[in-house]
């Protein structure tokens, strides 16, 4: 018995998803490992390059892997976009820099803005997922609102984290700093999970043109929905 052409896309889509899903393993231990040996810290007159490659490496090979592989295009439309946006109710975690500034091991500069802005956009992510499924004509604003928040929100936690180390560089660096952010578990924080959250918002952005097309059904996209040369 032949195989039709879509059991032949569907077994390709299955390789891809497994290779994407090695990455992010691969991805992961590495963060943990870099961190675990510390060489995420930089001397006190350093640049911040290494926790500055460990955010930049991951946001240029995923735009790299986006605009190459056909595959990877295809998978990430095959995907379903309320999950995409659902996922980042994980940023609630940012309440963990609110606890840390409690108990005066985070800088106020930094745990603030990175706590209650991680904070606000994760509890909203269901939110946003269901509007974003309802194809109504403000449904697409919404999401793309919240996505440039969560976006903002991750871009200024960096900046502050930056300005409040340890260093020549922390300008706003006082008797506490964000030090610990270069450590387990919270340097997983940075290399890991601010990279793939920004990623993540790429790519409903990307996406968020599907958003009330076809009524009733804006919130998966089957191959076939894939802009055309793609």
């Amino acid at each position: 018995m032949s195989s039709t052409p879509s059991d032949t896309a569907d077994t390709s889509l299955s390789g891809t998803r497994l290779v994407v899903i090695a990455c992010l393993a691969a991805w992961f231990v590495a963060a943990f490992g870099v961190s675990l040996f510390g060489l995420l810290r930089a001397g006190p007159s350093d640049l911040p390059l290494p926790i500055g490659v460990a955010l930049m490496v991951p946001l240029v090979v995923g735009v790299l892997a986006y605009v190459l592989s056909s595959q990877f295009r295809r998978l990430l439309f095959k995907a379903d976009l309320r999950w995409l946006i659902g996922i980042q109710l994980w940023r609630v975690a940012g309440a963990e820099f609110l606890i840390y500034y409690a108990y005066d091991k985070l800088p106020a500069s930094f745990a603030l803005p990175a706590g209650v802005g991680d904070v606000l956009v994760g509890l909203a992510a269901p939110f946003v997922a269901m509007i974003a499924a309802s194809g109504t004509p403000a449904a697409r604003r919404i999401v793309v609102g919240w996505c440039i928040a969560g976006i903002a929100d991750l871009i200024v936690a960096v900046t502050m984290g930056v300005l409040s180390a340890p260093g020549r560089f922390g300008l706003l660096a006082g008797a506490v700093t964000t030090a610990p952010m270069l450590e387990l578990p919270l340097s997983l924080i940075p290399a890991f999970f601010v990279p793939l959250s920004i990623l993540l918002h790429l790519i409903v952005l990307r996406r968020s043109a599907e958003i009330g097309h076809a009524r009733g059904v804006p919130a998966r996209l089957g191959l076939d929905t894939l802009p055309q040369g793609s």
